[in-house]
């Protein structure tokens, strides 16, 4: 199992997403962050149940 997500579906240089049956990676080239099934589940867990939003941008420079 092998999933690729790009968090930036227009170009190739962005962050991705790739989950494996090891573990799930995020981020490019050597800024990557691994995540457990477990750390990812708690984190979609978060987004969905709303604790979690988008940030807006503009209030946080």
């Amino acid at each position: 199992m092998k999933k690729h997500y790009s968090l930036c579906p227009n170009c190739d240089n962005c962050p991705k997403v790739v989950i494996t049956s090891e573990c799930v990676c995020i981020g490019e080239d050597e800024n990557v962050v691994r995540l457990s099934h477990d750390e990812w589940n708690e984190l979609v867990t978060a987004v969905r149940r709303g604790d979690l939003a988008p940030v807006d941008v503009e209030t946080t420079r």
